[in-house]
């Protein structure tokens, strides 16, 4: 089997991810696949840019004048760190809302450091620490501009959510009524689809020059701190990218990519077990295959595609290495 990450102790073989994962053309067919490139599963955060870009159709952006930080943080899986929290809750006061408001729920800060920060001043928990807290802040300042019920807009039925959902339908090629929905770990709708489709989702995104996806990837890409936080892939990527492409991590073993040059392509990745560390290290080794990073590049994105497993004092233990082999599709 080469669609796996291999999880190595002492040389051997401790655990393996298994790895499916789809790319497509600027047109959406399918150029190359991993294990099953329509392996079904939910898009959670990938699905993040449309969410956005509902808001950039809905005339939401420019209503609250919102500036490419605060759509990148919007358009984030943050971690909490304090440039975060701040720009959400300047979000919140511009909208007229509160971090009452949120419905997405508390966690601590994803990033170690302003975790520990969090508890050692005994901060009281909020949902404005989630790490979909700018997502949700979006969601309430659509809102706010149309006049929607805040207390439902996390519901299915919901006008926000309705929107939302013809907008993944529209660029994943199907009708709204085709998409399973469930419920996401903040609470709001969450999208079933085939890796190929998400894939074509993000080949879109490249190829567009609509302006509103065009602000929406110079947000992105502008600002990838937002996106992520200090040393996780999407932040670290997009930074080594250079405005070649943007990426969206998602829970359980989810990961989107879209390059727009040298050319418009699109790619999802999914681990079968959930495991971020096996989708990151094949995402990297995916790429490279392609032919849209280089060897250097991927040297530089070692500590996700070949990292080291260390000890508890930080010697090495093992390692973590792709085994994988992309299989090309013919054109047509």
């Amino acid at each position: 089997m080469e669609n796996i990450v291999e999880v190595l102790r002492g040389g051997r073989v401790e655990s393996r991810h298994v790895i499916h994962a789809a790319a497509t053309d600027g047109r959406g067919n399918l150029i190359a696949s991993l294990g099953d490139p329509d392996f079904a599963t939910y898009f959670r955060s990938s699905a993040k840019p449309f969410q956005t870009l509902t808001l950039f159709r809905s005339g939401v952006i420019d209503h609250f004048d919102f500036s490419e930080r605060e759509v990148a943080v919007i358009t984030a899986s943050h971690s909490g760190e304090e440039f975060h929290v701040q720009l959400v809750r300047k979000i919140l006061q511009r909208i007229g809302a509160s971090e009452a408001d949120l419905q997405c729920g508390f966690h601590p800060p994803l990033d170690p450091g302003a975790a520990q920060k969090f508890f050692a001043e005994h901060r009281m928990p909020s949902p404005i620490y989630n790490n979909c807290s700018g997502k949700h802040a979006g969601m309430l300042a659509a809102c706010k501009m149309h006049g929607y019920e805040l207390k439902t807009y996390t519901e299915p039925e919901h006008p926000h959510q309705v929107k939302i959902r013809e907008t993944i339908a529209e660029f994943a090629g199907l009708s709204p009524e085709e998409i399973g929905i469930a419920k996401d770990g903040c609470g709001v709708p969450v999208f079933y689809l085939t890796l190929r489709q998400m894939a074509r989702m993000y080949s879109l995104l490249a190829a567009s020059s609509d302006p509103d996806i065009v602000r929406l990837r110079n947000a992105m890409m502008h600002y990838p701190e937002c996106i992520a936080g200090t040393g996780r892939f999407d932040t670290v990527f997009m930074r080594l990218m250079g405005g070649r492409a943007i990426s969206k991590t998602g829970a359980e073993g989810v990961q989107s990519v879209a390059f727009i040059s040298p050319r418009p392509v699109g790619v999802a990745l999914k681990a079968e077990d959930g495991g971020r560390r096996g989708v990151e290290s094949a995402t990297v080794a995916f790429l490279l295959q392609l032919g849209l990073i280089s060897k250097k590049e991927a040297e530089a994105l070692s500590k996700f595609w070949k990292p080291d497993i260390l000890d508890h004092s930080g010697k090495k233990a093992g390692q973590i290495r792709p085994k994988i082999r992309m299989e090309q599709v013919a054109p047509g």
